[in-house]
């Protein structure tokens, strides 16, 4: 279901400012409209945009909505084998 990007923008408002306070380049990134690519650790992401569930899914419509921003959130989950959760745009 694709939402409108305000909509979205309200819903993880608090992610957003979360993730801003957490992560440097990604508050540049958000404030200056530019690219960037943040990977974070699953026990991180859950502290900083804690979800009901800590599982890499549960963030996939908050990566999606970054994506529409030009910012890639890869969420890195050790019970997948190492292997890196990003949605595809």
């Amino acid at each position: 279901m694709i939402h409108d990007l305000n909509v979205e923008e309200r819903l993880f408002t608090a992610d957003i400012e979360a993730l801003i306070a957490y992560d440097r380049g990604f508050s540049e990134a958000w404030k200056n409209n530019t690219e960037y690519r943040l990977e974070i650790k699953l026990p991180d992401i859950f502290e900083v945009c804690p979800r009901k569930y800590a599982r890499t899914f549960m963030y996939s419509r908050l990566i999606n909505f970054l994506a529409t921003k030009n910012i890639t959130l890869r969420v890195i989950s050790r019970k997948q084998n190492n292997k890196k959760y990003e949605t595809d745009s």
